[in-house]
């Protein structure tokens, strides 16, 4: 990247030639959309804990074993996905897209975490 401390700028310069201005533009909104979704994944993730341990703490009794299994389960979910990230980096030609699809996928199983703790206590 040069040095360049824009990274948008640096994006611009993917074939060898400089942005044009209205590029250049489009590519910081792209950025600034790309943090919107980074920020707005962190702060779900931080809500699912929240919810999963009350949900938990009705289970398991107590909220001390239910804070230990959700970080247990968000450390180790952190490790398999960091592992699986390694390995397919390299092979991704569009890496947004799959952080999309990963995150569609999270959601989905987020949303089935209560109806197994109804099945568990049921």
């Amino acid at each position: 990247m040069g040095g360049e401390s824009n990274p948008t700028r640096a994006w611009g310069r993917v074939r060898g030639r400089d942005a044009s201005h209205g590029e250049s533009a489009r590519m910081e909104v792209r950025f600034a959309l790309l943090l919107g979704c980074f920020f707005g994944s962190g702060f779900a993730a931080l809500l699912y804990q929240t919810v999963w341990t009350r949900e938990l703490s009705f289970v398991f009794g107590t909220s001390e074993l239910a804070v230990a299994a959700v970080l247990a389960a968000y450390m180790g979910g952190l490790a398999l996905g960091a592992a699986a990230a390694a390995r397919a980096a390299g092979r991704l030609r569009r890496p947004v897209l799959a952080y999309g699809l990963l995150e569609l996928a999270i959601a989905v199983s987020a949303l089935a975490v209560p109806a197994g703790i109804a099945l568990v206590e049921a």
